[in-house]
């Protein structure tokens, strides 16, 4: 990913348009056309990155709640934590649960209801 996303769709917008406008006195007319249809999406994408990074100007000098941190603080999903070791439950202590097979206790639960 570009470091300066504005500076790089600057960059094209403004060579484009340079070229646009040397293109319809001195070039053939396929070569404006060209510059001329990708010379709109350029200045759409310059706006749409002037408008993300004055959000993340303003997102960066407010002040953060509390809550934030704590989220930013959680692991991203699909990520490798370190659980806890799991406490080793011997066959012979009562309550024993089974366990499945990433060794996790798995509750066993009795119902009436037939599976759909």
């Amino acid at each position: 990913m570009l470091r300066r996303p504005i500076l790089c769709v600057l960059a094209l917008a403004v060579g484009d348009h340079l070229l646009w406008t040397w293109s319809l006195s001195h070039a053939p007319p396929a070569l404006a056309a060209a510059s001329g249809l990708a010379l709109p999406v350029l200045v759409v994408a310059l706006l749409w990155a002037c408008i993300v990074s004055l959000l993340r100007l303003v997102a960066a000098r407010v002040p953060h709640r509390p809550g934030v941190e704590r989220m930013r603080s959680i692991p991203p999903r699909g990520s490798i934590r370190l659980l806890p070791p799991v406490r080793d439950l011997s066959e012979s202590s009562p309550g024993r649960l089974p366990r499945d097979h990433h060794g996790q206790d798995t509750p066993t639960v009795h119902s009436d209801k037939l599976a759909a």
